[in-house]
């Protein structure tokens, strides 16, 4: 399992990189709006092995767990090389 980190310029990006994805099997957290930013997390199954391209322009990188995280799966241990 992988978990992503993402902020969306907007909602309207947001429904249109969520369209591409299969939402049962991966679990799409919004956080909220920051900074006028749409953040959202999403631990990916274990399928996804690399970002999805139509999510890769709004992967964000950040150097703590941030506000939130998945329980069994810390985003720094499980992030995306």
């Amino acid at each position: 399992m992988k978990v992503g980190k993402y902020e969306f310029n907007t909602k309207e990006e947001f429904n249109i990189a969520k369209e591409s994805i299969d939402t049962y099997k991966n679990i799409i957290t919004f956080i909220g709006v920051i900074n006028d930013k749409y953040k959202v997390d999403v631990l990916w199954n274990e399928d996804i092995t690399e970002q999805p391209i139509e999510w890769l322009p709004f992967a964000i990188n950040i150097e703590d767990e941030g506000i939130h995280f998945f329980h069994d799966y810390p985003y720094l241990e499980n992030k995306f090389e």
